[in-house]
């Protein structure tokens, strides 16, 4: 299958999964405690992560228990020609929405694109860390001079291995599942 409709059918089955709200919040359960019982995350001082969507992995439990843990968080913050920043955000952060539906930080004068551990969203997965995100191209860019580790938290509903990665596509690290 070609990625656009590799990507239709991941947005589908994450709306679906949306929709059974018990469910998605026992697999996000699952997943929060492999990813803070992970060697990354306990070797991070750093963290990259976007706020997520509701049809996402809710990221805010992830953002906070960071925050409390003594790490530095950074959101990233889209700008012309696809190009993607960390910003370090605090409990005094403002944010406002971008055109693509996501808070992103109102400030920009603390770049921290260098998190030791970054969080990388997706909609597919192959179950070797490659990934189809939401279009945009925006992570496609910025992994290629990220050199910290990289993870995605992944719902089984968005394992798929039927499609091509390309040769600019770079796989994450480590996919860490709900089974």
């Amino acid at each position: 299958m070609d990625k656009k409709t590799v990507r239709k059918f991941g947005i589908q089955r994450l709306d679906k999964l949306a929709h059974q709200p018990e469910n998605k919040q026992a697999k996000e359960a699952r997943i929060y405690q492999k990813l803070f019982a992970s060697d990354q995350w306990r070797g991070a001082n750093s963290i990259g992560i976007t706020f997520s969507t509701t049809a996402e992995l809710n990221t805010l439990p992830i953002i906070e228990a960071a925050m409390r843990a003594g790490k530095k968080v950074a959101l990233p913050k889209t700008y012309p020609k696809r190009q993607l920043h960390f910003i370090e955000i605090s409990e005094e952060t403002e944010y406002n929405v971008s055109k693509f539906g996501i808070k992103e930080p109102l400030h920009t004068d603390i770049f921290f694109d260098k998190p030791d551990l970054l969080i990388v969203p997706g909609v597919v997965f192959k179950p070797s860390g490659y990934r189809i995100g939401f279009g945009g191209g925006f992570y496609d860019r910025f992994l290629t001079t990220f050199k910290g580790q990289t993870i995605s938290l992944v719902f089984t509903e968005q394992l798929c291995d039927d499609w091509q990665a390309e040769a600019f596509d770079l796989p994450v690290d480590l996919l860490i599942t709900d089974e």
